[in-house]
């Protein structure tokens, strides 16, 4: 079963439980549905572009078994602080876009870090993706307050802008190093892979200056 609906369906809506039989939310299901603070889906797997876009009061999401989300599916949702769906595996652009009362994320499964997917996430602090492969363009550009970012498995890394929190970051597996990649990120210790193989873009680390480990213990 899928939810195809608008917003003035569910206008003052608070609270939603989505039914056990409903496995997709289409595209802005709940757009701009303002009144909108918690939601549960227990069975739901596909979440649809813009299902949440613009509901600047809600606050917790929890989707168990969600494996997929589109394109700014919580964009401008400025209050949301708890997300749940530990079995993510792929997402759209723009995801969580200015989502700026997130203060972690945990992902298990997330294997590739698309577009602008935590764009300006200022209070964004600790992301913990052990299967991230790639993290891409502007992923977590401006997430002024991001300290702890955990993506060892990573072989592709850029989108790592002006997060002026982050000082550490350990890609001893990165192959390539996106253009701009770290531009201007404070980074002060850096561990790449100890083999030497990697491509590095152009301006990469503009305006930060990091120390570099090898993997082999050498800075």
């Amino acid at each position: 079963m899928s939810l195809f609906n608008y917003e003035e369906n569910f206008d003052g809506c608070m609270c939603v439980r989505l039914p056990d039989a409903v496995r997709t939310v289409g595209r802005s299901a709940f757009y701009q549905c303002v009144s909108l603070e918690i939601v549960r889906g227990s069975n739901v797997s596909v979440i649809e572009d813009g299902a949440f876009l613009g509901c600047t009061n809600l606050q917790c999401v929890v989707f168990p078994k969600v494996v997929t989300v589109g394109s700014n599916v919580f964009s401008n949702c400025s209050n949301l602080a708890g997300v749940e769906m530990p079995e993510l595996r792929k997402t759209g652009n723009n995801v969580f876009d200015r989502c700026t009362a997130l203060k972690s994320i945990d992902f298990p499964k997330l294997e590739y870090v698309n577009r602008s997917l935590f764009f300006k996430c200022d209070g964004l602090e600790f992301v913990h993706l052990p299967s991230a492969r790639r993290v891409e363009s502007d992923a977590f550009t401006m997430c002024s307050s991001l300290r702890d970012l955990y993506i060892l498995a990573v072989e592709y890394v850029d989108g790592i802008l002006s997060c002026t929190s982050l000082t550490s970051l350990d890609l001893q597996n990165a192959k390539e190093l996106g253009n701009l990649g770290f531009g201007g990120t404070p980074l002060e210790y850096l561990v790449l892979s100890s083999s030497g193989d990697i491509i590095c873009g152009e301006y990469t680390f503009a305006n930060t200056l990091p120390a570099f480990d090898s993997g082999s213990g050498n800075r």
